[in-house]
């Protein structure tokens, strides 16, 4: 009984830390990315929704493999779950832009897309990908 305790404490705990990080680093990515874009290239030739999903999709997906990482995995298990988690947010992402397509129209201004689609895509289905592998991972090794 005490296993089966400290293996829900432990998911809880990666799936806490794991919603926590990848909603906070795939903000601060798209706040940061943001105003390098802008001085970079004209207002007019960006693409508000491509640029909100590939910063929002990468910085979640870091923060979502940091929120479940594990050190019982060797680099090159690390590497490919580093890939597919950020796969998995960058699909979710462009999901969740695709499901509120609502837009701010600013005077002058290309439309900006709705972060709130983008980054529940992206947080979702990068933790929910985790969650997955974490079950069969655990129902596999009884020790974890």
């Amino acid at each position: 009984m005490q296993d089966i305790a400290e293996k829900l404490i432990l998911l809880l705990a990666h799936v806490s830390l794991g919603l926590f990080l990848s909603s906070l680093l795939g903000l601060l990515t798209y706040i940061v990315l943001l105003p390098i874009v802008q001085s970079i290239w004209d207002v007019r030739q960006i693409d508000f929704a491509l640029m909100g999903v590939l910063a929002v999709g990468i910085g979640g997906g870091v923060g979502t493999f940091l929120g479940w990482f594990s050190r019982d995995f060797s680099r090159r298990e690390l590497v490919f779950l580093l890939l597919l988690t950020v796969t998995a947010t960058l699909i979710g992402a462009w999901i969740g832009l695709h499901s509120s397509r609502d837009a701010f129209k600013l005077v002058g201004r290309p439309g900006i897309p709705a972060l709130t689609g983008i980054v529940v895509g992206a947080i979702l289905s990068g933790n929910i990908l985790r969650l997955c592998l974490w079950t069969i991972s655990a129902a596999r090794n009884p020790r974890i």
